[in-house]
């Protein structure tokens, strides 16, 4: 959910529909629903009720799942809240408070970074959601110059911090930082279980393309090429979970933040120190962090970094009060 329209007459918060995994079962259902009709066969009445109710079906889950847009308007000048059939009074907004989207009635807990607008007696209403903490931010700030109203903080931020607030460049002086970390958190488990797996896979093909030797069987030279590319592709996979990595380097008043894998730089990100504004560590969960916040003269952008090293290169490059 993103701010849509932003002007001293009205707020307007959207969020796209997308589909879900029922529109697909509907339309294999739809699909289904047709073997009935055309089966070799004459029509019968038990055909034609299968059919029917397979079709009944697949029309009802898509109807149920097709996706529709979601708006919010906060309506400035009327003083009025809009969101969906409900209508709220804008006076009974009491601040902004950062959260992570999720809970345990939620399909995907912990999935998402928030910005929730706290009415009085303590209802939210999420306006700005996405996976990218600095766009969440980004539309914090300019929701902020119409709805100037207190931040309740939040994403593992050190007391004090203030991100969603300009502020004026970090004297970084004479400072240095070097730090690695990963971009996913058990990212180094998974690589190591796919590269396991291609072990397994190695041996028994291997295995099999030996008795297939052993028993004087033809074997084409694709079916060797469709197990090498097999097997190649898993290793491949594997090393590249394994070296991901992402380092943070403050030095020569520059800071340079760079993601690697295989050897090869995927994202190199090189700040200079006048334009830097500050550096956060922020997450999903307090105390596990997942972003490297960045602000900068130009605005906000985020850096997958998950682990301490973050935390601690935040800590050098924006000392808290």
């Amino acid at each position: 959910m993103f701010l849509d329209t932003a002007t001293p007459a009205r707020l307007e918060f959207r969020k796209p529909g997308t589909f879900s995994s029922l529109v697909l079962i509907g339309g294999l259902l739809g699909l289904f629903a047709l073997s009935p009709l055309l089966a070799p066969g004459p029509m019968t009445s038990a055909r034609a009720v299968a059919a029917a109710l397979l079709g009944l079906t697949s029309a009802l889950l898509i109807a149920r799942a097709w996706p529709r847009e979601r708006r919010v308007r906060v309506a400035l000048d009327a003083g009025v809240i809009q969101s969906g059939d409900r209508t709220l009074p804008l006076a009974s907004a009491r601040s902004w408070a950062l959260s992570s989207g999720g809970s345990t009635f939620e399909a995907a807990p912990f999935v998402s970074y928030r910005a929730e607008l706290v009415l009085e007696g303590g209802e939210r209403l999420v306006l700005i959601e996405d996976a990218d903490p600095a766009r969440v931010l980004s539309d914090l700030r300019r929701a902020l110059g119409y709805l100037p109203l207190a931040v309740i903080s939040g994403w593992g931020l050190s007391p004090g911090a203030k991100p969603w607030l300009p502020r004026e460049r970090v004297a970084v002086g004479d400072r240095t930082v070097s730090e690695r970390g990963r971009p996913r958190d058990s990212e180094l488990g998974a690589g190591l279980c796919v590269l396991g797996g291609a072990v397994v896979v190695g041996v028994a093909m291997g295995l099999m393309h030996l008795a297939r030797i052993r028993r004087g069987a033809p074997t084409d030279l694709l079916s060797y090429a469709l197990s090498g590319s097999l097997l190649a592709f898993i290793v491949v996979l594997g090393l590249f979970m394994v070296t991901d990595r992402v380092t943070a380097v403050l030095e020569g008043g520059r800071l340079v933040v760079e993601r690697r894998a295989l050897g090869v730089r995927f994202r190199r990100l090189e700040i200079a120190a006048q334009q830097l504004h500050g550096l956060w560590a922020v997450g999903l969960v307090p105390g596990e962090p997942r972003h490297l916040l960045i602000a900068t003269a130009d605005g906000l952008c985020a850096v997958r970094f998950f682990g301490e090293g973050a935390a601690r290169a935040a800590a050098r490059v924006s000392p808290q009060p």
